[in-house]
């Protein structure tokens, strides 16, 4: 059966894809990983357990997560470019056996909760 043509359901997509790309962006997952000293099976874990948490939450990941490709010495990857928020989520959901990540969990912890 053929779907008929609905004008709203063009428009509900623009948006959806237009809002994609306004949100604020700012970390990537990589840069994340190196700062903290993590190895590719920690961060997919990590995001594992990201991507859980909003899907129990109803937090949309596509405004927090975004799958990009980039080059480097290595050749093409792919990396997740992340929100604050998403980067923050990441955060805690890492390993605290990792002294970097539990460092930064205590410290994000102690930091002054900001009530704008």
């Amino acid at each position: 059966m053929l779907k008929r043509y609905d004008p709203l359901d063009e428009y509900l997509d623009y948006e959806h894809i237009r809002s994609y790309f306004e949100l604020p962006q700012r970390c990537l997952a990589s840069h994340l990983v190196e700062a903290l000293g993590l190895d590719e099976e920690e961060l997919e874990a990590a995001l594992k357990r990201t991507f859980n948490v909003c899907c129990h939450m109803g937090i949309d990941i596509h405004q927090h997560f975004r799958q990009v490709y980039v080059a480097d010495e290595q050749g093409m990857r792919t990396d997740w470019l992340m929100s604050d928020f998403g980067s923050y989520l990441l955060l805690i959901n890492g390993q605290t056996s990792n002294p970097h990540v539990a460092r930064a969990q205590v410290y994000f912890l102690r930091k002054p909760l900001n009530h704008d």
